[in-house]
């Protein structure tokens, strides 16, 4: 949990929390009534939102794994295809049990691990790139987002696939949760990314002209 104050982190204070509103509900007798009252259906109010997968605070409990790697595996082919991910902010596992196993993934947690993705471009016949990311970038230094910034120059075909809208909810609260946890302060609408990059593939029929990679275009 890299955010402080989250139910997870506060987790040990609900025994007590429940003892001090029986106390208060006995001992204030009417006041307590509407307090307890008052405290149950703000939690019925959570629970409903809870199972409607509504203004959830941890969104990652409603990241798409499953649509998303149905989008890299109807794209691009195992071959000539490497799939990046934020190893920060995704479990790299849940994503790979849905995709292909052919498929090659390469989890990003630092400056050797980007260096190594980037080197195994050229040694590998890379064609297809695939980057899924928190939009916000809380690796050292911002080092995902100059790795895009890269890919958008170096890889001018791409096309970014957003996921999990935020709500206003979201919006109001999230900038208050990552106060302590890195300086960015905008907030696009979506909370995870996927940059899809895609290079020519040099055709052998035509002297060394190239044709486009499968995928969408921009």
């Amino acid at each position: 949990m890299s955010t402080p104050f989250i139910s997870a982190r506060l987790l040990f204070l609900l025994p007590l929390f429940l003892l001090l509103l029986a106390a208060v509900v006995t001992a204030r007798h009417r006041l307590g009534v509407m307090v307890g009252t008052a405290v149950i259906g703000c939690n019925l109010a959570g629970i409903v939102a809870y199972f409607n997968v509504n203004d959830i605070l941890n969104v990652a409990y409603t990241t798409p794994n499953a649509r998303i790697a149905a989008e890299i595996a109807l794209h691009s082919q195992p071959a000539d295809t490497v799939v990046w991910m934020d190893g920060l902010n995704f479990d790299d596992t849940v994503v790979q049990y849905f995709l292909p196993t052919s498929f090659r993934l390469r989890e990003l947690t630092s400056a050797e691990s980007v260096a190594a993705a980037r080197a195994e471009l050229d040694t590998a016949n890379i064609r297809h790139v695939w980057f899924l990311r928190s939009v916000h970038d809380t690796s050292a230094g911002h080092l995902f987002g100059q790795l895009e910034s890269q890919m958008m120059a170096a890889w001018p075909d791409h096309t970014l696939h957003s996921y999990v809208e935020l709500s206003p909810t979201h919006l109001a609260v999230i900038p208050i949760l990552t106060l302590l946890r890195h300086q960015d302060r905008s907030q696009p609408p979506y909370m995870y990314q996927m940059w899809e990059f895609r290079r020519s593939i040099p055709n052998a029929s035509d002297g060394g002209a190239t044709t486009p990679t499968s995928g969408m275009s921009d």
